[in-house]
């Protein structure tokens, strides 16, 4: 379900201001494919949006929980993120002109197109350069034993595996022999 913020009752006048508390389901995870915020609740969202010559700035704030997996020990993890983003949308006028002098960054920027915005995009740009791209359980954690796959960070003190290559395994009686 896309967020929207209706512009209908903002002054179109420059310096006016709107602040209002939206809801907002994502249809989809929102992150990464280790750590992402679930589509499953809804989210408290603050919205200001601020009327400006070229425009309309909006920012968004939001607390979100992301939840995932550490890449070292597979264990589940859960991290609690505040996130904000700004972004302006262009009159259509204001960009329109923009494009026309070459500014290539112009072409993808957010335009007006009606009497309310779609802020999901903002929300999404604020949410996932927060998120860590390797997330952790803790910083030092150890990660998984390549023999067994058990957690190191459970395994007891010392924890190895004698491996002896299978191209000196017929040499490796002989120093128990010589020792008798």
């Amino acid at each position: 379900m896309s967020v929207n913020l209706s512009l209908t009752d903002l002054p179109q006048r420059e310096g006016a201001c709107k602040h209002e508390t939206v809801s907002w389901c994502p249809n989809e995870s929102v992150g990464t494919p280790t750590l992402s915020v679930d589509s499953s609740e809804p989210i408290g969202v603050d919205v200001t949006a601020l009327v400006v010559d070229t425009g309309i700035l909006v920012t968004v704030a939001a607390h979100v929980n992301a939840t995932g997996v550490c890449v070292r020990c597979l264990t589940d993890i859960t991290r609690s993120l505040d996130v904000d983003h700004t972004e302006l949308f262009y009159l259509p006028e204001t960009r329109d002109a923009l494009v026309r002098e070459g500014d290539e960054e112009a072409e993808d920027a957010f335009v007006i197109e009606s009497d309310t915005l779609n802020i999901e995009p903002l929300l999404i740009d604020a949410i996932v350069p927060k998120l860590p791209f390797q997330p952790l359980c803790e910083p030092a954690c150890p990660g998984l034993c390549p023999e067994c796959g058990v957690r190191l960070a459970e395994a007891e003190a010392g924890h190895h595996h004698e491996r002896i290559d299978e191209r000196w395994s017929a040499l490796a009686g002989l120093f128990d022999k010589e020792t008798e």
